[in-house]
């Protein structure tokens, strides 16, 4: 999750960004998935090659809601759902990661990283449940929720997260959690230590930089909907200043260079400005998932609010109006003028390309199986189809798993003619209308097969 190379960015700028914060007497809007996860990383010392020390790790969360509540501070706790469509190559990247750790996991090795049990989730929910704490689960990636409604109550968010820079509410990184509470000196009670970010202090930084302009820098430094790689020639344009500083590495750079151009535009200038240093036939697409991404951080589903028990006095009415804008992009796509910048800065690898284009045709085999299993009336009823099918599908995620990245090849591209450009947008336009298919139909046909199997 989050953003590459962000949380580093802040926090060798914290002193610009960050600010010392007494946490007491509020709500906390909490992100159950990283504070589960934190919490066994940072302060459970469980011995997790050996399954996990589930009680150790259940006292170590018992005792963060105790502290909480010795604060008179109300934790609201959103877990994530079920996986987005859009999401599943990050998926499957991240599965082939954990399959890699878990296969040379030893004894020795959990020194240097942490292997998650599987029943941790569980756990946590437990506790939380024995604690009486408010909990939900949303329907997919509870990000965006979490956010909206810590706008909405004008209360930080606890994550360690990337995004939650972002997205505008106030966040406390779990990275900046102090030990202990302390003794309120302004009077009775209780105080968590901590740090918290506030966007304005960013927008100081650039001026000119504003909210809207800040999901488009979350889809131009890579999140886990697209892919870096994708804007190579647009950071061939950024120019990225070298410098001696060894903590200021590219991406570091490139962080730095995107919040500077964007600062000089508005949205709609900004997304001409990356779709003119596309190809005519990546743009129609491109734009597709950066109005998904930008309408993901600034709409959410607030149908939780009901089962937090959140009085509705408490509700920021100007924030809860925000929650509703649609961006659309405003202009024709195809008329813009292709730019091919010439400069090396800022360039970036063609292996993340390579493994994309590979897993994607592994996830195209994938749902073309999964629509001829539709059509077999025998896979609700026979189990010997079942078999059939799900020995297909354990076939492509082995193949999936076996990804390398090829050797690159250095090659320069020409310039397509204008002639040429013209007949490809042709072309683009009349498939568009067949090409804009999605992965519903695999979720119900996993579904339909997991019923069945149970």
């Amino acid at each position: 999750m989050g953003i590459p190379g962000l949380t580093t960015f802040i926090s060798n700028h914290s002193e610009h960004y960050l600010e010392n914060y007494a946490l007491h007497d509020t709500y906390l809007v909490i992100d159950g998935n990283s504070l589960g996860c934190q919490l066994y990383n940072w302060y459970a010392r469980c011995n997790c090659a050996f399954g996990g020390d589930y009680d150790k790790y259940a006292q170590c969360v018992a005792d963060f809601f105790n502290e909480l509540f010795m604060c008179n501070v109300t934790p609201l706790v959103l877990i994530d759902g079920g996986c987005e469509d859009k999401k599943l190559k990050t998926v499957i990247s991240r599965t082939n990661e954990k399959i890699g750790l878990a296969s040379h996991f030893t004894l020795a090795s959990q020194q240097r990283s942490k292997f998650f049990p599987l029943l941790i989730k569980e756990v946590f929910k437990d506790v939380m449940k024995e604690k009486g704490v408010r909990y939900t689960q949303c329907i997919f990636e509870a990000d965006n929720t979490i956010a909206a409604i810590a706008r909405i109550l004008n209360c930080p968010v606890l994550s360690y997260d990337s995004d939650f820079y972002i997205y505008g509410s106030l966040y406390i990184p779990f990275s900046t959690w102090g030990n202990n509470v302390v003794p309120d000196p302004a009077g009775q009670g209780y105080m968590k230590l901590c740090k918290i970010y506030y966007v304005e202090k960013l927008f100081r930084a650039y001026n000119g930089l504003n909210q809207s302009l800040l999901p488009l820098a979350a889809i131009l430094l890579g999140n886990d909907y697209v892919k870096q790689s994708t804007f190579r020639n647009f950071f061939r344009h950024l120019k990225l200043p070298r410098t001696g500083r060894k903590k200021y590495n590219e991406q570091q750079r490139r962080i730095d260079a995107t919040f500077n151009w964007l600062r000089r535009h508005s949205l709609n200038q900004a997304v001409i400005g990356i779709l003119s240093r596309l190809r005519k036939r990546e743009r129609k697409h491109i734009l597709n998932i950066i109005e998904t991404i930008i309408n993901g951080y600034i709409n959410a589903s607030l149908s939780v609010l009901h089962i937090l028990d959140v009085p509705a006095e408490n509700f920021s009415r100007a924030n809860i109006q925000d929650t509703f804008r649609t961006y659309k992009f405003e202009g024709d796509i195809y008329n813009l003028t292709y730019i091919e910048e010439k400069s090396n800065e800022g360039n970036l690898s063609d292996d993340d390309n390579d493994i994309e284009k590979e897993i994607t045709a592994i996830l195209e085999e994938k749902e073309n199986c999964l629509r001829h299993s539709m059509n077999l009336n025998a896979l609700l009823g026979y189990p010997y189809e079942q078999t059939k099918v799900a020995n297909m599908f354990n076939a492509l995620e082995k193949k999936a798993s076996k990804c390398k990245k090829p050797k690159t090849k250095s090659y320069e591209k020409k310039e397509s003619t204008t002639q040429e450009e013209d007949h490809e947008t042709e072309a683009i336009k009349t498939c568009e209308s067949t090409s804009e298919e999605t992965f519903y139909d695999v979720n119900n046909s996993f579904s339909i097969l997991g019923a069945t199997q149970h």
